[in-house]
């Protein structure tokens, strides 16, 4: 017998597995209708979150029963690097879909589970630890070169069978292959470097109603749009920096043009490949026509992208370069933060 109206139950599902399983089957018992929130959406794949909010919801519903896929609705939610101002979006969401009385279900895992403490309106219900795995492992297994039977043969001790066969044809596709790479881009890079804390510098460029990006040469993000930036210098102050790496990616020379703006980026999950610090700097200048620019160094690619096509470009980009651009240029309404 349900105890309330409805039951929340909030992750990221990278992949859904039994542990995850065990709390939304908690869910159903507690609510007579249960809402998902899927975390870390819109974003790039990477090999943190290999798979969309669409692809998580897929491997979840192919795991239920019809009752059950009736009772339950999905709402995809990006990272935002605030817990207040994330909890109080989430709320706001949920809140005029779930009338009456509301239980928010989950499990006090580590630090990483303290956002279920800020929905103190909402009755919350710890359900314990659901299995001897968190996501972690799992996507290891997934992301390793490895023939993909021996891992599935591994991974179904874990995974639900249907979410398995979901991943089995997922497996199959070239993303796998690209974020595998992505993984072992960032093991070279952190048995080389170590994992910080590092200091880089980003420029965003933004005349005539465009702003200038460039396509990463390199993995991981291998391909995806991204500011013009990289590690700073040791004897050089940061906007000089930000103007040296911008000249060495792009081609394009910002001597002696101040920046209107900066901002510093410091968030511990903002990087995967190490703790990056980013200090970003916004030029904006008057100019009439744009300047050619060229991808050279790190960049594949260098181009002047209209601002009214940023909103729909947000899946196509490095780490966390979108939310920057959002706190430079406001590309996304409020109300769909």
């Amino acid at each position: 017998m349900t105890e309330f109206d409805t039951a929340i139950l909030i992750g990221r599902f990278q992949p859904y597995h039994l542990g995850h399983a065990g709390l939304l089957r908690k869910a159903f018992q507690t609510g007579k209708r249960v809402e998902i929130v899927l975390g870390s959406a819109f974003a790039a794949p990477s090999p943190r979150n290999p798979f969309t909010s669409c692809e998580r919801e897929a491997m979840i519903r192919a795991s239920l029963t019809d009752e059950e896929n009736a009772r339950v609705r999905f709402h995809p939610q990006r990272d935002v690097w605030d817990t207040g101002i994330w909890a109080k979006i989430v709320r706001s969401r949920i809140e005029g879909l779930a009338p009456g009385r509301v239980a928010l279900v989950g499990y006090h895992k580590d630090s990483t589970s303290s956002y279920l403490d800020t929905f103190p309106e909402w009755t919350l219900i710890d359900a314990g630890r659901q299995g001897p795995l968190d996501a972690t492992p799992l996507r290891e297994q997934i992301l390793s070169d490895r023939p993909w039977e021996e891992v599935k043969s591994d991974l179904s001790v874990h995974i639900p069978a249907p979410a398995l066969e979901w991943l089995s044809v997922w497996a199959r596709s070239p993303v796998r292959e690209g974020l595998a790479l992505d993984r072992e881009a960032i093991a070279t890079y952190q048995a080389r470097w170590g994992k910080g804390p590092f200091s880089t510098v980003d420029a965003i460029v933004c005349a005539c109603g465009q702003v200038l990006l460039i396509r990463r040469k390199d993995r991981p993000g291998q391909g995806l749009w991204a500011l013009p930036g990289g590690f700073l210098e040791s004897a050089e102050a940061l906007e000089e920096g930000a103007r040296r790496e911008l000249l060495e990616e792009t081609g394009l020379d910002l001597s002696g043009c101040q920046a209107t703006r900066t901002q510093l980026f410091a968030h511990p999950g903002r990087s995967l490949r190490a703790r990056i610090i980013t200090h970003a700097y916004l030029f904006e200048p008057d100019w009439q026509t744009l300047p050619e620019v060229t991808g050279s160094d790190d960049a594949l690619a260098a181009e002047w992208i209209p601002l009214a096509d940023l909103p729909g470009m947000e899946s196509e980009f490095f780490g966390d370069h979108f939310h920057i651009l959002d706190e430079f240029l406001g590309i996304l309404d409020q109300s769909e933060i």
